[in-house]
């Protein structure tokens, strides 16, 4: 199995090892959920580090729906990686540490980001995306389909298992998303779906709501 991770192109130094006193490859240390956050919840399990991914490059369900109302989820966790982005493809061993979550409750209407949220309301969020996360193994096996699938990789990852795949803009990267999405920019609008998620507005029609392993899988953080 493999995913992918998105990075900044100024860490490709420090991951391949061409840099002295740095640890090289990728190195799970970006918290699922906040330590006081996951030790005020009872699950300090959370609190661990991981390397973040997607299951398709320009997945439906992180075009389609949107944290900032004017651009789609995708884009927006891109503009914060940087001004230049690489995409680094990973090869997993049968004894990682990887799991699928369900991002949907980090962006339901209510929740508005860890500052703006109440926390009863950020609480439950940050619960339910931990509680829907399952092993990736499984997740394939059993052909499970959340509504907007996210990779967390708790292994640290040698550089012998990464694989540089291309480096762009950010914008670049952004048109291409918006392009391959199909989406109009002027067509995106505030609304909400069934489940209470702000999305934006499609020109094409999923044909399915299965999930394709036929792309490589992107990291978000």
């Amino acid at each position: 199995m493999k995913f992918y991770h998105y990075t900044n192109a100024e860490r490709l130094t420090r991951i391949f090892g061409n840099r002295d006193n740095a640890k090289a490859g990728l190195v799970p240390k970006k918290r699922v959920i906040s330590l006081s956050l996951g030790y005020a919840m009872g699950l300090p399990e959370a609190t661990e580090g991981a390397v973040f991914g997607l299951l398709d490059p320009m997945d439906h369900s992180w075009c389609e729906n949107t944290f900032h109302y004017d651009e789609p989820l995708l884009e927006t966790v891109l503009q914060d990686i940087g001004e230049t982005i690489s995409l680094l493809e990973i090869t997993l061993s049968a004894s990682d540490d990887v799991r699928v979550a369900d991002y949907s409750p980090n962006i339901r209407a209510e929740y508005r980001g860890g500052n703006e949220t109440d926390e009863a309301t950020l609480m439950q969020s940050k619960r339910d995306y931990w509680n829907s996360s399952v092993r990736l193994s499984s997740y394939i096996k059993q052909k499970l389909s959340h509504h907007i699938p996210e990779v967390l990789c708790f292994t640290e990852i040698p550089p012998e298992r990464i694989r540089l795949i291309t480096t762009k803009s950010c914008d670049v990267l952004c048109n291409e998303i918006r392009a391959d999405g199909g989406f109009a920019p002027h067509a995106i609008q505030p609304k909400k779906n069934s489940l209470g998620l702000r999305m934006c507005a499609p020109r094409y029609q999923a044909a399915s709501s299965t999930l394709s392993f036929s792309k490589p899988l992107f990291s978000l953080r």
